[in-house]
């Protein structure tokens, strides 16, 4: 008997609990319903009030062109003025969209005239061709050299006060005096580099680049193409670590990011 009222009592708990569980979801079901509902009707008095607004201010237009009509000519019919008015204000509003789509189409037109520029003009850019190293280099300034090119064994650096092994030729010139391209290249890299002050690197093209250090005044910047011969700059100041040397030019030449010694290039 006692397990049968249990059993009652558990079945009478699983009913209530569903019930309960049924009001709760028709509870939010109707708040979220009326919620979507508040939101639709606010979006439309919005709407409605925006086309109000817009009737009043025309309407109020019309009356104002209307009385100053009634003002130059008193005479004619109140009506015939207001259609007038009307006629006006229609012709205003076609006008002012016309000028509208007006503006939009010029601006179109100037875009993608823009656009028609900046592609003619990527076009038109000199197209240089694949360069390529003829073996032969132009002596990059005038002056004597101070240190030879050296990676088999270490030179004495004076400013340093130590031995190391030398990757350029150091070559002596006068600062102000202008360095040239020892061969034709594309400007890769310019920066500013603790030892060796303002330095330019080119591509020469075959896996080969040469490097100008201690420069100032430069010409050229990444991405130029520069021609044989052609002036890069100037020798600057040098930097701490070539004070004793005195002013120079670093010059040194690269074969796939390995050194190679210019002087094997160099003509007279």
């Amino acid at each position: 008997m006692k397990e049968r009222r249990k059993k009652l009592f558990q079945s009478r708990q699983v009913i209530i609990a569903g019930c309960m569980m049924l009001v709760l979801v028709t509870c939010l079901t109707g708040v979220l319903f009326t919620q979507n509902m508040e939101k639709q009707q606010n979006e439309l008095q919005l709407a409605g009030n925006d086309e109000e607004m817009q009737s009043y201010v025309q309407e109020e237009t019309i009356d104002r062109i209307a009385d100053r009509m009634l003002e130059d000519e008193p005479e004619k019919n109140m009506d015939d003025v207001t259609e007038e008015a009307s006629i006006t204000v229609t012709k205003k509003n076609e006008h002012e969209k016309e000028e509208e789509t007006d503006v939009k189409v010029e601006e179109t037109e100037k875009k993608e005239a823009a656009d028609t520029v900046g592609t003619a003009a990527i076009q038109s850019k000199p197209q240089v061709n694949e360069l390529h190293f003829d073996n032969s280099l132009l002596w990059p300034t005038k002056g004597s050299v101070l240190m030879d090119y050296s990676m088999d064994q270490s030179i004495y650096f004076q400013s340093l006060n130590q031995y190391k092994y030398n990757p350029a030729m150091i070559i002596q010139a006068d600062e102000g005096n202008s360095v040239v391209a020892a061969a034709a290249g594309t400007v890769v890299k310019v920066e500013n580099d603790a030892t060796t002050g303002t330095t330019l690197t080119m591509d020469i093209g075959d896996g080969y680049q040469l490097v100008y250090g201690q420069l100032k005044d430069l010409v050229f910047s990444e991405g130029a193409h520069v021609d044989a011969g052609d002036v890069i700059g100037c020798i600057s100041a040098p930097t701490k670590y070539y004070s004793e040397e005195g002013s120079n030019l670093y010059f040194a030449m690269q074969k796939e990011n390995k050194p190679v010694n210019p002087s094997d290039f160099l003509t007279d």
